[in-house]
């Protein structure tokens, strides 16, 4: 049960795009607060487990075999035994994929699925020298110890630390809408806008990473506003279809500059105009 737990951080790593957008986000610092929290609840998790499988052990194990290095090795096997499956379903899956037969993909899955099992019931089985029955109880007692800590924990250390609050900052700024979050994933994959406009407006009103320091921001309403200004010229009268993006921009560039706007009148400094 628990090697199922231990392998989700290391498939969800197998498919993290490192796209370098990706990694202009993770430097936001509400992202980063909040991946430090994850973490530390991740390395906690794993000790609370080590030391449950040891109490449980205490109950079950004779008394030579329940040691704390017998459950350090429970849990390094039990990872060592997750990441052969990942690996094994890693390879498996796409070539299977090739013979376009999904029930086959769901045997590859399925089969990995049940190794983990067996292995969560057999690494604990030759560690102790117990029986099946015990080491499902002891698999049993173990869990119930762990989500009686883990859980309490995490939620002290998530509200100690502000979570709701990183939580509510990331929220707003990947948009309120389905359509807005759709967009802003689509950015951080590098799925940009086609036109160099629009991406400097996505950009200066939802920005993927942290965000600019106020003369940044000054110098690209600057910056937009003279692209703006070269591209109005370019469109001739009878393109409707341009005219209409062009309008588009300018809407969400006067947002922009009014954000900008608004900032300086906090801290009065350079002009924008």
């Amino acid at each position: 049960m628990q090697l199922i737990s231990q392998g989700l951080p290391l498939a969800a790593a197998g498919v993290v795009s490192t796209h370098p957008r990706f990694i202009e986000f993770l430097q936001r610092e509400e992202v980063h607060h909040l991946a430090t929290l994850l973490l530390v609840a991740m390395i906690g998790g794993q000790i609370i487990w080590i030391v449950s499988l040891w109490v449980a052990s205490k109950i079950l194990v004779e008394r030579d075999e329940s040691t704390l290095g017998n459950a350090v090795k429970v849990w390094i096997f039990g990872l060592i035994a997750w990441v052969v499956v990942i690996v094994g379903m890693c390879i498996g899956v796409p070539v299977v994929l090739k013979i376009g037969e999904a029930w086959r993909v769901l045997m590859v899955v399925g089969g990995g699925l049940l190794l983990a099992l067996l292995f969560a019931f057999l690494i604990p089985m030759k560690v102790y020298a117990i029986g099946f029955l015990r080491a499902l109880v002891l698999l049993i007692i173990a869990a119930c110890l762990n989500n009686l800590v883990i859980g309490p924990a995490t939620f002290a250390l998530f509200q100690s630390q502000g979570l709701d609050k990183d939580v509510a900052t990331l929220s707003a700024s990947i948009g309120s809408t389905k359509e807005e979050r759709q967009k802003f994933g689509e950015r951080l994959v590098g799925q940009e806008a086609a036109d160099e406009i629009d991406r400097m407006l996505d950009d200066a009103l939802v920005p993927i990473g942290p965000r600019p320091p106020r003369a940044e921001r000054e110098a690209l309403v600057r910056t937009l506003q003279q692209k703006l200004t070269a591209k109005q010229h370019a469109l001739k009268p009878a393109d409707n279809r341009g005219q209409a993006a062009y309008q588009a921009q300018i809407k969400r560039y006067l947002v922009f500059r009014d954000e900008v706007v608004a900032g300086r009148r906090e801290q009065p400094g350079t002009a924008v105009h």
